[in-house]
């Protein structure tokens, strides 16, 4: 036996992974509300004349029609759909209202409901009891499809009614794992009707290609997904501000200060009620998935354009530092890789943990607190309890970033992952160590850090190779080493003066005058530090390195 439109559309009901409203997906109503259907269940005794009038203006009342179909007593459900059709009731007048928006409507004489959008109002509902007009109020949001246009030029502040389903303007939802304890990122694509609001777009199902550009991608104005990230409640001191506050005050910020910078993401849309903000998706992954599926930089354009890169991010850092913003945890995974136009572009992202400053502190020495990033690349200024720290604390974490893209240039993603395994212990993994015998009450980072000896060979096998002396990534390692991983802050080249060092670079390599590599030299063996596979550490080796690492006092 056939279900009847009623059980049909009860059983495509969805939650809405936002608020958890019920919903019935609307290519659901589309599949179900056909004229055969709706002339056979709903209107078996309408006379001809009447049923043609209904067919006609059956594409623009498929709503209505499923709200009437799900609300409705069989035996009413005819005189009280047709009465709504002729009083022009079509899906476009959606959401209704009482007329004057309070329960004062209900009254003697019967009730009449108001288009909140249009004002248009609706007398066909004075017949109806108060019990099916509060059931049609409460169900019109299970069809309804919340107005949701996206622009990164102008990001939504998006107000949801406590019915509306959000997640009904979302075709489908991938969770993607950040390992992070504060939010939790999906990968959404939209439905079809509300991808025009990201003019300009383009995102992409492939994987980027080797030469890091697609020359036969058309931009395509329509783009499929963007990434949500909804935030965990807060649940610690009230006082403190929710993870999610603090990154959309930093987003605003970027927005008020006029910020606009191609390497910069920015975000669609935030819903302070929801807890989440919305971003472009970046198909092409993060920085660390993009070096291990390429497996090298195999041509003179992914030479200049991985240069480039390097230019962009130091000029979208240079801006946040300019707008007295810390991005606090410059790491790969926060660098995203976007195709704009056939092109690839990594954007930095995630200032979940970015400190704003209030007030324009000097670059060398001023600075605020930020307590959480991710280790290895964090700056030896954490070591200090007492003083703050500055934006050149994001400078220390770009010569990390720089080293790893001159390795992966020089040697591919297998060499890079090997660097990052010559930490034979997780807690030591950081770019740089504790000194041997230095006391543990020691505030001061200068006397209690230095640069890790596993960066330090690095940097001498870069410099040995015969490949490198006069040529660009010499200069890039001359910069990665003397003026970027130094333990004294003050040490180090602000992000404004490293975009113009590294924009020197580009420009110089590619007009002729810098070679990228000496060609005539021969390739020489991959150094052990890059060639190492990862070791697997004993129980006991562990325990005694460990013991090791303890500091006297």
């Amino acid at each position: 036996m056939a279900k009847s439109l009623y059980k049909m559309l009860n059983s495509a009901k969805v939650q809405c992974r936002l608020t958890y409203n019920r919903y019935i997906p609307w290519n659901c109503i589309d599949q179900f509300i056909t004229w055969p259907l709706v002339e056979l269940e709903l209107l078996p005794h309408t006379p001809a004349l009447q049923k043609r009038n209904v067919e006609n203006i059956l594409q623009r009342a498929k709503r209505v029609i499923a709200i009437v179909a799900l609300i409705t007593h069989k035996d009413a459900i005819e005189r009280l759909l047709l009465e709504l059709l002729f009083d022009g009731l079509t899906d476009d007048d959606l959401p209704l209202s009482l007329k004057g928006g309070n329960e004062d409507s209900y009254d003697d004489d019967g009730t009449i409901l108001e288009s909140l959008g249009s004002k248009k109002v609706f007398k066909s509902f004075a017949t109806w009891d108060e019990q099916d007009l509060d059931r049609f109020l409460e169900t019109q949001w299970m069809v309804i499809r919340p107005p949701l246009r996206l622009d990164d030029d102008t990001p939504a502040n998006i107000q949801v009614d406590k019915l509306l389903p959000l997640g009904s303007a979302f075709a489908s939802w991938t969770k993607i794992d950040k390992n992070s304890n504060t939010a939790h990122v999906y990968k959404v694509e939209l439905s079809l009707d509300h991808k025009l609001g990201l003019k300009d777009k383009v995102v992409r199902n492939s994987q980027p290609s080797s030469s890091c550009t697609d020359n036969c991608m058309q931009p395509n104005p329509r783009p499929s997904y963007v990434a949500i990230k909804i935030f965990e409640p807060k649940i610690s001191d009230a006082l403190q501000k929710s993870s999610f506050d603090t990154e959309r005050e930093v987003l605003d910020k970027i927005i008020s200060k006029h910020i606009l910078n191609d390497h910069l993401i920015r975000h669609l849309a935030t819903c302070e009620q929801l807890q989440c903000i919305i971003f472009p998706w970046a198909d092409g992954g993060d920085l660390a998935d993009f070096w291990k599926r390429e497996r090298e930089c195999s041509t003179p354009y992914d030479f200049i354009w991985s240069i480039g890169q390097m230019v962009g991010l130091a000029h979208a850092l240079k801006d946040l530092h300019e707008g007295n913003i810390r991005h606090g945890d410059m790491k790969p995974v926060n660098i995203l890789l976007f195709r704009e136009n056939g092109v690839f572009k990594l954007k930095i992202a995630d200032v979940g943990i970015s400190r704003a400053h209030t007030k324009d502190t000097c670059d060398r020495t001023g600075g605020t607190k930020t307590s959480a990033s991710t280790r290895f690349y964090e700056g030896p200024e954490v070591l200090s309890t007492n003083s703050p720290m500055s934006r050149l604390y994001d400078c220390w974490s770009m010569g990390c970033i720089i080293l790893e893209f001159v390795v992966w240039m020089a040697y591919g993603s297998t060499a890079l992952e090997n660097f990052w395994h010559s930490w034979d212990l997780e807690q030591e993994r950081r770019y740089y160590r504790l000194r041997v015998g230095t006391s543990s009450q020691s505030t001061n980072p200068r006397e209690k850090a230095e640069v890790h000896s596993n960066v330090l060979r690095a940097i001498r096998c870069l410099r040995n190779d015969p490949r490198y002396p006069g040529t660009a990534l010499e200069a890039l390692v001359d910069i990665v080493d003397k003026h970027l991983l130094q333990i004294n802050p003050e040490a180090r080249l602000s992000a404004a003066d490293l975009h113009k060092r590294l924009q020197g670079i580009l420009d110089n390599t590619g007009s002729g005058s810098l070679r990228q590599l000496n060609i005539g030299a021969l390739r020489p063996s991959i150094p052990e530090i890059f060639n190492r596979p990862p070791r697997i550490i004993s129980t006991i080796e562990q325990r005694v390195r460990e013991a090791q690492c303890v500091q006297p006092v």
